[in-house]
């Protein structure tokens, strides 16, 4: 077989997106001038939580990410061969989807970038990276 048998998942490399994520690390894991810096880490915008992300161009980043890692799930996950979705299309209009879709890209990405499969059993605030 020469082909991969999974797809990669879809990382949030947009800037504001990854600019998020760099300050959620920071405000949990820099130094006290960085923490200084940063101010209060419950007014950061946590991808997790699309409501917290104000800031437009950031909203938009979250949305591209929240698709691609909606064709990643259906495309992984789907057992129907005959081509439904196991994540409808419709899911941008339903916001309960919109939420869980949102942890689950998170803690997948956090399953991604971490070094142990700790991630996947035990929470790790300290790892947002």
């Amino acid at each position: 077989m020469n082909r991969l048998l999974t797809r990669a998942f879809p990382m949030p490399l947009s800037p504001q997106l990854h600019a998020a994520y760099d300050d959620l690390y920071l405000a949990a894991n820099g130094d006290d001038k960085t923490k200084r810096r940063i101010g209060n880490p419950a007014n950061l915008p946590r991808p997790w939580d699309p409501p917290s992300c104000q800031n437009p161009e950031l909203r938009r980043e979250l949305w591209g990410w929240l698709e691609q890692v909606v064709d990643w799930f259906n495309t992984e996950y789907v057992w129907d061969l005959g081509g439904g979705a196991m994540i409808p299309p419709c899911w941008p209009h339903h916001p309960h989807l919109v939420h869980e879709i949102a942890a689950l890209a998170d803690q997948r990405r956090r399953a991604s970038i971490d070094t142990t499969s700790n991630s996947l059993e035990t929470p790790n605030p300290h790892l947002v990276r």
